[in-house]
Order: C-alpha cells, then sequence, then structure tokens
C-alpha cells in the first residue's frame, strides 16, 4: 500500500492499537495528522473494540473503512463484505 501511495504522491500513515488505550492514543495522532481515511484491517484482536473504534472515527468525522461487516453491523460507514463460498 506505501509503494502504491507513494507513486500517486499520497502518505501512509501506519497506526497500531490492540487495547483500548493503544486505540485512543492511535486516533490522537489520526486527527493529529489530519488523516483523510481510515482503513481498519482485519485483526481479531480490534474486534472486540468495533464499538469503540466506531464511535472514535464518528467523533472525530474520519471516514473509514472496515476489513470485516461486524463493524458496519456496530455502525460503522463502510465495510468489505466477506463471501462465504
Amino acid at each position: 500500500m506505501q509503494t502504491a501511495t507513494r507513486a500517486i504522491g499520497r502518505h501512509v500513515l501506519v497506526v497500531a492499537a490492540s487495547n483500548a488505550r493503544e486505540l485512543d492514543r492511535a486516533f490522537t495522532t489520526i486527527v493529529n495528522e489530519k488523516a483523510g481515511a481510515l482503513l481498519v484491517a482485519s485483526d481479531s484482536s480490534l474486534i472486540d473494540l468495533r464499538d469503540q473504534i466506531v464511535a472514535l472515527a464518528a467523533r472525530h468525522a474520519v471516514p473509514t473503512i472496515y476489513d470485516d461487516s461486524v463493524y458496519a453491523e456496530a455502525g460503522g460507514l463502510i465495510a468489505r463484505l466477506h463471501n462465504p463460498c
């Protein structure tokens, strides 16, 4: 992703979080860096934090795409649909 975005003159900010406290810090970074959007990658540790992630994204008006439909079910903007096949 970083190579592709560099090719079009964009920057990718990578933040990591595996618990509620780290998530708050990650969103502070996202907001301070004025990120234009957020992609929440598939990570089983983040599923338990989905309500907090969705709430933080909404509170800070960060357009967010999620890799699992459970985030959309929790009120998230857009989620990738999984093919059951």
